[in-house]
């Protein structure tokens, strides 16, 4: 099985769901299948990047973009990147952080409806929304109400998640 993993940054000891991912990716290869990574909104690299990074002794390939990316150019990019390897599965690892500052990514759920393939998808939470804690502040609150619409539209969005 072929399968990309979709995150929000891939710098190596410095962001914990990249770190996940590209471990998984690693065990993945190990037992046989194709599996890289794409991060769509990479804060360590300043221009698009592809390197082979090294888990376990296992070498996974990642496509780093630079957070400071337009829109445009990060959807130019991720197409190439599924039309070259063809997944029968993107796994989307979704922090609302990961992919903007304020845990506030409103491009996000336009921007996977537009990724075109013949592939399924999957969706791993890592964090939902903020503001679910009896003692949330009225901050914290509104933004996990947005936080929520967002994971709402991102589900919308997609017919064929497993």
């Amino acid at each position: 099985m072929k399968i990309l993993f979709i995150c929000g940054s891939a710098d190596p000891g410095k962001d914990g769901v990249g770190d996940y991912t590209r471990r998984f990716c690693g065990e993945l290869i190990r037992v046989g299948h194709v599996a890289q990574i794409v991060s769509l909104c990479d804060k360590k690299v300043t221009t698009f990047t592809n390197q082979n990074q090294e888990i376990e002794e296992v070498k996974v390939t990642v496509y780093r973009i630079p957070i400071s990316s337009s829109n445009n150019q990060r959807l130019i990019w991720s197409q190439e990147i599924i039309n070259k390897v063809q997944p029968d599965l993107i796994s989307l690892q979704f922090v609302p952080y990961s992919f903007n500052p304020k845990g506030l990514p409103f491009w996000l759920p336009s921007f996977l409806t537009k990724l075109r393939g013949n592939h399924k998808w999957h969706i791993m939470f890592h964090e939902l929304w903020l503001g679910m804690d009896l003692n949330s502040n009225f901050k914290s609150v509104c933004i996990g109400l947005l936080q929520k619409k967002l994971i709402t539209k991102i589900l919308n969005g997609k017919e064929k998640i497993i």
